[in-house]
């Protein structure tokens, strides 16, 4: 698979905020305020229930296969994605669930994902193994979970992206969200927001040769501390 990088933007080091201390085992209520300071999206969807899995079931290229223990999912009912930054008149095109995941204590985020609720031949996902492989080929690594709260939520990221991005959520069947520590080769190590859209309109730049699901997605990144887009690539 031929890799297409859209847009790269130089990083800039900002200052970061310390994410508040939490008990050893975070209560129910501890974790609905760590879910709704990270992500937001508890001011459009409700939360259906809050579950302990296997942390190493988490996707995160470089990082999910170390953990071991448990992590807590957090899934929200279904419902529209409604996004500020909208043009008046649009309308989230899919119903969607999202479902969080953190590790044990709730410090950390370790994914995002709101899959497509339609099946579609034409949404590819790789394999954790396949995307570092991918990541590593571009120079790029996922080298920790940040140690500070972001300072723009997942749902912020969504609205900077759908302003700003090569694609829009809202027009995406699938969504995909990693908070991390982002590295590439001559830039700094940064904290980002890293969110993957599938399933979308296809790219109009990219030659209709390439097959419908390399070209119908991008994965976007996003200055957690800033809150500024920085590029898009469609690859992994």
């Amino acid at each position: 698979m031929s890799a297409v990088v859209l847009l790269t933007i130089p990083l800039l080091r900002v200052a970061t905020c310390q994410a508040t201390p939490l008990t050893p085992v975070p209560t129910k209520v501890e974790i609905t305020e760590r879910i709704s300071r990270l992500t937001g999206l508890n001011a459009i969807f409700e939360i259906e229930s809050i579950d302990e899995i296997p942390a190493n079931s988490a996707n995160t290229p470089f990082l999910s296969k170390s953990l071991t223990g448990n992590a807590i999912k957090v899934t929200f009912q279904q419902g529209a994605l409604k996004l500020k930054s909208a043009l008046p008149g649009a309308a989230d095109k899919y119903e969607r669930q999202f479902v969080v995941t953190l590790d044990a204590t709730a410090k950390h985020l370790l994914s995002v994902f709101s899959p497509s609720m339609i099946k579609n031949p034409d949404i590819h996902r790789e394999s954790v193994e396949e995307a570092e492989k991918l990541l590593r080929q571009q120079g790029e690594t996922y080298s920790a979970w940040p140690e500070s709260d972001p300072k723009v939520s997942f749902l912020e990221a969504l609205e900077i992206i759908q302003k700003d991005g090569v694609s829009q959520p809202l027009l995406s069947q699938e969504i995909e969200g990693f908070y991390v520590m982002h590295s590439e080769i001559g830039l700094p190590t940064s904290p980002q927001w890293i969110i993957t859209l599938r399933g979308g309109p296809p790219h109009p730049r990219m030659p209709k040769s390439i097959p419908l699901w390399q070209r119908n997605h991008s994965r976007e990144f996003v200055d957690a501390m800033a809150g500024k887009w920085l590029s898009a690539a469609s690859y992994p």
